[in-house]
């Protein structure tokens, strides 16, 4: 199935002429304004003929509905930014409260019959029913954690399955078939609920005996009998190894982080044989879930990286490797810093920096624990005036904390070549015609690359050289380089001749006469390019293969390609959000980079559907 172009049916034009919609928003209006009550249910005939399926239901998500309601069914995709939508804002399948008053039979009826008040064409002639039914399930879905249809499963086999049978078809006389598909489509997850509250006929209530909880849960699990869920068959399984030592680390709990697209959810626990051995089952596959085991050992956290399962994949071994540690830093380099100076609006400079630490040693580098008892390992120094600093490789607050010095980080660096990364992004505001960008150096610096785009300013520094001109993203940048810096030395960079800069779409030179607000950071799309790491690919030759073909307008030249671009993508949106939560990031930049982002997840997405993956 091919995704849906605006001007491919004349009905999308029609909207275009009536509500003056922005042609972006033709093909993601499914599902547009699914926030309906179990009182607006489709009539007897709209019923299903057979079991949806949620699974095939995915598929149609991806294609059809995420540009609107997000991947992960939050009505946060890209065209959801678009200012025609902002009194109509697309429906938040995540919302429990409100989806539970909803019937999968009332999620059909305003898909297949449209809803233009909230700017949702009916898409009869785009689906069938079987495909209108199968992805009503599949968002249904975004509502129901596979913990609570677990935790159901459990309750409705003590409770409920003398009568009902274990299959929900029904063990005794009178009792409702609840694997009937059209007759449990007709009911809201609320009115189920009622019914095991209060009871119904010969069946008693359940509210003195099951909570709360219990009772959403075993509705939850229920409800599966009559439709085709998704099923959760990933396995994460590996052993915990000291790598000093070459032995196993036996009988310890590991932590698996879990992230659904962009939100992270509750952590699993298991413990590790006497061998090492951990196992997580039930994990969910889908291309939005993404993992992290972490080991606590010697009171330190050592987590594996950041994975998630290829499509077709249901197995993933991940070996998790702890370290005898020091809290002695000579043996910690840095093996290259590579920093972007970016100028596209007048008063201020967006800059770009990543850190890749070494760890000469044996042992794990830890650092030492602060007055507030958190750990605190490398140190990166931040020039005077910075604001708004965002992390790229983890959360402010959490993985990186702010001083008055600079940023300093709270993992560990194992040891290695390049074991360790620190990605950030912040603003530099200037009133005068020189900036200083000095920072001293805590670590031994093997070298420096740095990109300052060209913009009229010029750099002056006693320890970088001039490396020519660069080209990224159709702008210019000139390349400065410095090798063998020691720990100790001031790396100078300095700014000057700011009042002659002109910036993109400007003929005069900057107006310097006040700062502007840090709050006022306009991100390009070129920075955010940057922000993934992508344009660090070009500029420097670093360990980016799959990202260098896109950015230079060349397509991705893999499926690996497009699933390692995906993961960076979701990663990428996750700390966007993080740091928004935490306070890191104004409403107006979050936004906005957040849109850029989910525009281009859902072309990969899109991309590794036409490809079968």
């Amino acid at each position: 199935m091919t995704a849906l172009r605006p001007n491919s049916c004349s009905r999308y034009a029609l909207l275009r002429k009536k509500t003056g919609l922005i042609p972006v928003l033709g093909a993601a209006l499914l599902l547009v304004g699914l926030a309906v009550t179990a009182a607006q249910a489709a009539p007897p005939e709209q019923s299903p003929t057979t079991k949806p399926s949620a699974l095939r239901g995915e598929a149609l998500w991806a294609e059809n509905c995420a540009p609107c309601h997000g991947v992960s069914g939050r009505g946060d995709g890209p065209t959801a930014q678009a200012a025609q939508m902002a009194n109509n804002p697309p429906t938040d399948f995540t919302d429990r409260a409100a989806a539970r008053q909803r019937s999968l039979a009332a999620m059909f009826t305003v898909t297949k019959e449209g809803r233009m008040d909230r700017l949702m064409p009916p898409w009869s002639s785009r689906l069938n029913d079987d495909q209108i039914w199968d992805v009503v399930a599949y968002a249904q879905t975004f509502a129901i954690s596979p913990e609570d249809v677990a935790a159901g499963k459990a309750v409705y086999d003590a409770k409920c399955a003398v009568c009902h049978a274990a299959d929900g078809a029904g063990a005794v006389a009178g009792a409702p078939d609840l694997s009937d598909a059209a007759a449990m489509a007709a009911k809201s997850p609320q009115a189920l609920v009622d019914i095991v509250s209060q009871g119904q006929g010969e069946m008693p209530g359940f509210a003195e005996q099951l909570s709360e909880e219990e009772r959403w849960q075993v509705v939850d699990y229920l409800r599966t009998f009559s439709y085709e869920p998704i099923s959760f068959e990933g396995v994460i399984a590996g052993q915990v190894q000291n790598a000093t030592t070459g032995q196993p680390v036996g009988s310890v709990e590991v932590r698996l982080r879990r992230w659904q697209e962009d939100s992270e959810l509750s952590p699993l626990t298991a413990q590790a044989d006497a061998a090492g051995n951990y196992r997580f089952g039930g994990l969910d596959t889908r291309s939005q879930a993404f993992y992290r085991p972490e080991v606590v050992y010697d009171e330190v956290a050592f987590p594996a990286g950041f994975s998630s399962f290829e499509p077709g994949v249901t197995q993933l071994s991940l070996p998790l490797n702890v370290y005898e540690i020091t809290t002695s830093d000579e043996n910690i380099r840095v093996a290259r810093f590579h920093f972007i100076v970016i100028g596209d609006q007048p008063g201020f400079f967006s800059v770009l920096e990543l850190y890749q630490f070494s760890n000469l040693g044996d042992r794990a580098y830890v650092g030492a624990v602060n007055a507030a008892g958190v750990r605190e390992t490398v140190r990166m120094a931040l020039p005077a005036g910075a604001q708004d600093v965002l992390s790229q490789g983890g959360t402010m607050g959490v993985d990186f904390l702010e001083t008055d010095a600079g940023l300093v980080a709270t993992s560990p660096v194992v040891p290695g070549q390049e074991t360790f990364e620190a990605a950030f992004v912040y603003v530099v505001p200037y009133s005068d015609p020189t900036l200083s960008l000095d920072r001293p150096l805590y670590y031994d610096t093997a070298s420096v690359n740095g990109l300052v785009m060209d913009v009229g300013a010029k750099l002056v520094s006693d320890k970088l050289v001039f490396g020519g001109e660069r080209a990224a993203q159709g702008q210019t940048f000139l390349q400065y380089t410095a090798q063998d810096l020691k720990a100790g030395e001031t790396l100078t960079i300095q700014l000057d001749d700011l009042d002659k800069v002109e910036f993109a779409g400007s003929s005069e030179g900057a107006d310097t006469s006040t700062v502007i607000p840090s709050t006022g950071l306009k991100q390009t799309t070129l920075l955010w390019v940057m922000l993934g790491l992508g344009a660090l690919a070009v500029a420097f030759g670093l360990g980016y293969p799959a990202l260098r073909p896109r950015l230079m307008g060349q397509g991705y030249a893999s499926e690996n390609d497009l699933a390692r671009e995906r993961q960076r993508l979701l990663l990428t949106l996750a700390r966007l959000d993080q740091a928004y939560a935490a306070g890191q990031l104004n409403q107006a930049l979050y936004q906005r980079a957040r849109a850029r982002r989910k525009a281009e997840l859902t072309e990969v997405l899109r991309r590794l559907q036409e490809e079968g993956l």
